[in-house]
Formats: C-alpha cells, sequence, structure tokens
C-alpha cells in the first residue's frame, strides 16, 4: 500500500512538472502585428543559433540571451516581410539544401554518431526539414537584402564633411579612408533608422516593455 502511494505521488509529482513545463513554453514573450512569439519558440532557435556558432545546446537560457534572440528573430521576420514586399526572390531550394547540409556538418564528425545526435535534435525541438530551413535561409534572406538594397545605397558626403571627420580620427585616416569609413557610418545609420521605422510601424511588445 505504502509502495502505491510513493507511485501516486511521484505520478503526480511529474505531472505538475509536465504542466510547469507546457506553461514556460507556451509563455508568450512577444507580439508584433498579427504574430506571437512564444518561449519554446525562441528557444529553439536559440539551440539553432548555439548550433552554428559551435556551443552547447544545454546550456540554461540566460535572460539576455532570450532577450536578444526576441530581438534578432523580430528584426528578421520584419525585414523579411519587407524584402518580399519589395519583391526580393526567396532563396532557391538548392540555396536552402545547402545551408542545411552546412548545418548537419556541425554535429559530430563521425558519420554515425553524427546522424544519431541530429536525429535527436530534431526529435526533441520538433523541427521539420523544410522547417529548420526556412529558419536557417531566413538571416541569409534578410542580410543579402539588407547588403544589397540598403547598404548598396548611394550616400554622398561634401569634402568639408570628409576633411572634418579625418581630423576627429587624429590623422590616422587618408583622405580616401577618412570618406569611405564616413560612407560607411552614414550606411549604418541609415540602416538603423530603417529598421527602427519598421519597427514603429509593427506595434512590437515584448514581455520586457
Amino acid at each position: 500500500m505504502l509502495k502505491k502511494i510513493f507511485l501516486i505521488l511521484a505520478l503526480l509529482s511529474s505531472l505538475r512538472g509536465s504542466y510547469a513545463q507546457a506553461e514556460l513554453w507556451n509563455k508568450i514573450i512577444a507580439t508584433f502585428d498579427d504574430e506571437v512569439l512564444t518561449y519554446w519558440e525562441i528557444k529553439r532557435e536559440i539551440a539553432v543559433e548555439r548550433m552554428k556558432q559551435g556551443q552547447t545546446i544545454s546550456q540554461p537560457i540566460s535572460a539576455d540571451q532570450l532577450k536578444e534572440m526576441t530581438k534578432k528573430i523580430i528584426i528578421e521576420k520584419l525585414v523579411y516581410r519587407e524584402a518580399h514586399s519589395f519583391g526580393v526572390p526567396s532563396l532557391s531550394q538548392k540555396e536552402k539544401d545547402l545551408l542545411f547540409q552546412k548545418f548537419q556538418s556541425k554535429f559530430s564528425a563521425a558519420f554515425a554518431v553524427r546522424s544519431f545526435e541530429f536525429k535527436k535534435f530534431m526529435s526533441d525541438d520538433q523541427w521539420s526539414e523544410e522547417e529548420l530551413k526556412d529558419v536557417l535561409s531566413r538571416e541569409v534572406y534578410v542580410g543579402r537584402f539588407i547588403k544589397e538594397k540598403i547598404l548598396s545605397a548611394y550616400i554622398y558626403v561634401t569634402e568639408e564633411e570628409v576633411r572634418e571627420f579625418q581630423k576627429r580620427s587624429k590623422g590616422t585616416l587618408t583622405l580616401k579612408q577618412a570618406k569611405e569609413a564616413l560612407i560607411k557610418i552614414r550606411l549604418q545609420e541609415n540602416l538603423k533608422d530603417w529598421i527602427e521605422n519598421i519597427k514603429r510601424r509593427s506595434h512590437i511588445k515584448t514581455l520586457w516593455d
């Protein structure tokens, strides 16, 4: 009888843990426009990013890491939409397949072990092959759009501005280098302003607001 009671208590404790975990995973971390981001979705993408960087997947997620990944996902999704509105074509299936294969290669060097670890990764976070390909290609697609449409824009700077910038650099730059550095700064400022404008239009709300 006592053994049965212990088994029942253990089962109840396990169920409470499962409910608590499910509640955490389903917790809404952010909303923007008509989309929501849950802890579970962000956790999965953190695991992908860690694997890409050669880091340990199982280590705890800090509050700062959660915030940074939330910000990254929101910005990428918003810019992704913007790129599509400009008619920028998506990555080809071949490009997606190559990204997928490159990601697989991040796992163990031994083929048999790599196959097992990759299958476990896909199963643990319930990834489908196509869904993972979409996540892997999103960052590349967004980066390509920013480079081609935003960072390639023509920036005009006057000779006076270049000389003033050169003076502030304490003479360590030639005029040509000063002009290139100033244009790069202006491009980054334009990119930041452009992204902030997209964010303002998207009614973003996060858990930390």
